[in-house]
């Protein structure tokens, strides 16, 4: 009888610490904002570096079969690796399942494109709106998903360019002018316009590391056939700044090469 009831105890025990579990499972959001990064664990021990401008939803407690989160924005991920228990990042119309792996992944909600290069392992990448588009990536491959004709395309790149944001460095390397402007506007916490459409799709290489946004703009104008005005930030209504605001034009004077 002792036996039984202590079988008994158990079970009820088990019973309660799974309910306990469950009622624990509460969403928690990360948010960066504008012109900073942040760095942070997942309750699983994954070690996440979020950029500037991004969003992550996950649970405090991973149940089920899979570690789902969600991300609006630009993450690293150095996922801790469970067999059994696979690593589902959700960003979009992009879904990226892995086990134990290194992968960075871009897939702000307001930009037409969305990249996942992968460092080390392997990941599956999947158009959520239909299952049959998916992608196997081994490292140093990145797979770009354009959201207007829902349409995959696969790489290879250099990985250590692509994440060099987390080590506080902007690297492009034949980036579209569109492209540059809207990292360093998330970067800088500024906006920044292109008033110039024949120069969105130049192609741009250079590197940023401890530079701020004047010496960055000066040195655009050194490298790309563009100038600039640039309007400080200004004390608005309730006391607040605005933001800094920049409109890069395409330098008559300069020859444009694509």
């Amino acid at each position: 009888m002792p036996v039984l009831l202590g079988a008994f105890w158990i079970l009820y025990q088990n019973n309660n610490l799974k309910k306990d579990l469950v009622a624990a499972e509460i969403i928690q959001e990360i948010k960066s904002q504008p012109g900073v990064k942040m760095q942070f664990l997942l309750p699983d021990g994954t070690e996440v570096w979020l950029n500037a401008a991004s969003k992550i939803k996950f649970p405090t407690v991973f149940t089920g079969g899979t570690r789902s989160i969600e991300l609006d924005g630009e993450a690293y991920f150095k996922v801790f690796k469970n067999k059994q228990k696979p690593f589902v990042v959700k960003a979009q119309n992009v879904e990226v399942t892995a086990l134990g792996t290194a992968f960075n992944l871009c897939a702000y909600k307001e930009d037409n494109t969305y990249y996942t290069t992968l460092e080390e392992g392997k990941v599956r990448v999947i158009d959520t709106e239909n299952v049959n588009k998916q992608y196997i990536l081994n490292p140093n491959e990145q797979v770009l998903y354009n959201a207007e004709d829902k349409t995959f395309s696969k790489s290879i790149v250099n990985v250590d360019r692509i994440t060099s944001w987390k080590d506080g460095k902007l690297i492009f390397d034949e980036i579209p002018f569109h492209q540059v402007v809207l990292t360093l506007g998330r970067w800088f916490n500024a906006d920044i316009r292109l008033a110039d459409q024949s120069i969105a799709n130049y192609r741009y290489t250079g590197t940023f590391i401890n530079e701020n946004l004047e010496q960055v703009l000066e040195l655009l104008k050194l490298t790309a056939p563009i100038e600039y005005s640039y309007k400080k930030r200004e004390l608005g209504e309730n006391n607040e700044f605005t933001k800094e605001k920049i409109i890069i034009r395409e330098d008559p004077g300069a020859t444009l090469i694509n």
